[in-house]
């Protein structure tokens, strides 16, 4: 049986794959936590909270990432199926465009989350801020621009062109039409036959010689 999935992997472009596998570490990161708050006792961690990739900012990462396995899937293997209209911009710069929205909407996750720690009681100490899952999520977002920035230099793909409507009938234009008959059924009726030559005159003043 042969593998199809070395196969699909073979027929991508460096561009592609680069986009799909920051695509793939995005999602798995949107699940990871992205923040969360600790608490130690006595030098054991007796209390954890985290939040995931779906609070916040980072509905603006998982908005970004759905639109870019939908331009991939409608320019890929769904092409033939859906029909998108004239985008703005070169699918290359799209792609680009959506992973620095990816990693823009990282940062802003970040930014916009408290960090830091207290221990001013002996035995005591808490520290909330961000986790490993925003990092994996950058890391996504950066591996899908750049995999649209590959995209640049390869061929575009050219759309065939439509076929010209053939003429009723099936294939193409239809010869002309034979010149009609002529009347009588195989073309144009022989000449008449030369009229019979006249009998010779008889010699003046004299009778007709006898048979």
């Amino acid at each position: 049986m042969p593998d199809t999935s070395s196969n699909f992997l073979d027929d991508l472009s460096n561009g592609d794959k680069a986009i799909l596998g920051g695509s793939l570490v995005l999602f798995i990161a949107m699940f990871l936590p992205w923040y969360g708050a600790d608490i130690t006792i006595g030098g054991v961690t007796s209390s954890s909270a985290s939040d995931n990739g779906f609070y916040g900012w980072g509905w603006l990462v998982f908005i970004a990432l759905l639109a870019v396995v939908a331009l991939w899937l409608l320019r890929g293997p769904m092409e033939g199926s859906f029909e998108l209209p004239d985008l703005p911009a070169k699918d290359a710069i799209i792609f680009m465009g959506l992973g620095g929205l990816e990693v823009l909407g990282a940062i802003l996750y970040w930014l916009s989350s408290p960090g830091g720690g207290t221990s001013g009681i002996p035995g005591y100490s808490a520290s909330v801020g961000v986790r490993f899952g925003l990092f994996i999520g950058l890391v996504g977002g950066v591996a899908t621009a750049v995999g649209g920035y590959m995209k640049q230099s390869e061929p575009e793909k050219v759309k065939p062109a439509a076929a010209a409507p053939s003429a009723p009938g099936g294939f193409g234009t239809p010869p002309p039409p034979p010149p009609p008959p002529a009347a009588g059924g195989y073309g144009a009726p022989p000449p008449p036959p030369p009229p019979p030559a006249a009998p010779p005159a008889p010699p003046a003043g004299g009778t007709p010689p006898a048979g």
